[in-house]
């Protein structure tokens, strides 16, 4: 997307910055939300995340691209390029066993926190400040 946002000789930059601004979201997301929990309770936390939501999709109609993009191949479509990598990750031999690696880890490992921790919390009646909230 930054590439269709951007003249080509600001690419670099651009790039930067969006990895900069995701690697301080990951930093400070997890605080944030905390606190917002912590002072507003999960329904307030709920309705912020609501709101940003819809400032971003507000934003994403605003903005247009300002440079064209680049033109894509005859005969292509969404389904088959889809196909296509599915089928080059089933083929090769070193990269099927990592995706199944990766999705298994992905799987089983990320959702441990966000979605056991509010529910064990709950269920041993601890109090806001031990739990971060």
């Amino acid at each position: 997307m930054p590439r269709r946002l951007v003249a080509k000789e600001h690419l670099p930059r651009a790039l930067s910055l969006r990895q900069v601004g995701g690697q301080v979201i990951n930093m400070g997301g997890g605080p944030l939300g905390g606190l917002l929990v912590g002072l507003a309770g999960l329904a307030g936390a709920a309705l912020v995340n609501a709101v940003t939501f819809a400032l971003t999709l507000i934003v994403l109609i605003v903005i247009r691209p300002r440079h064209e993009a680049p033109p894509s191949r005859q005969g292509s479509s969404l389904a088959k390029d889809a196909s296509d990598g599915v089928r080059v990750a089933v083929s090769h031999p070193v990269l099927r066993p990592a995706l199944l690696l990766t999705g298994a880890a992905a799987g089983c490992l990320l959702p441990v926190l966000p979605l056991l921790l509010p529910l064990l919390a709950r269920e041993a009646h601890w109090a806001r400040q031990p739990r971060g909230w």
